[in-house]
């Protein structure tokens, strides 16, 4: 289910979007969906800084 959203939310990304999102276990299938959509995406661990 949580696919389906967010493929729906990437699909309204532009190429001058940059997206952060946490490092946590399904991170990489998060940059997988939204890194065709958006210009940059990144993987953070918020305990490194905050």
């Amino acid at each position: 289910m949580w696919r389906d959203l967010l493929d729906a939310w990437a699909r309204k990304l532009k190429p001058d979007d940059v997206v952060v999102t946490e490092a946590t276990a399904n991170a990489a299938a998060a940059v997988e969906v939204m890194s065709p959509c958006a210009g940059k995406v990144a993987v953070a661990n918020p305990s490194r800084y905050g």
